[in-house]
């Protein structure tokens, strides 16, 4: 399985950005799910537990150390 770096990096973007913890989690749910990281959930409103955030915060910055990109996830 190959991790679409664009779509990692954009998502990262969007976390950034992101103001309201619904939005954050939309971002991490999106590359969790592309990363196999957590289920595909059928919601509406994804909210993800503290120890799902952790897990996929913890690959986006490792991700990024080993693309060589230095990123900073707010």
């Amino acid at each position: 399985m190959e991790i679409n770096q664009s779509l990692v990096f954009n998502q990262i973007r969007k976390y950034n950005q992101a103001r309201r913890q619904i939005y954050k989690d939309k971002a991490l749910l999106t590359v969790g799910i592309h990363a196999g990281l957590l289920k595909k959930q059928v919601a509406v409103a994804p909210e993800l537990s503290q120890e799902e955030r952790d897990r996929v915060l913890y690959f986006l910055r490792e991700f990024a150390r080993s693309a060589g990109c230095q990123v900073e996830i707010n």
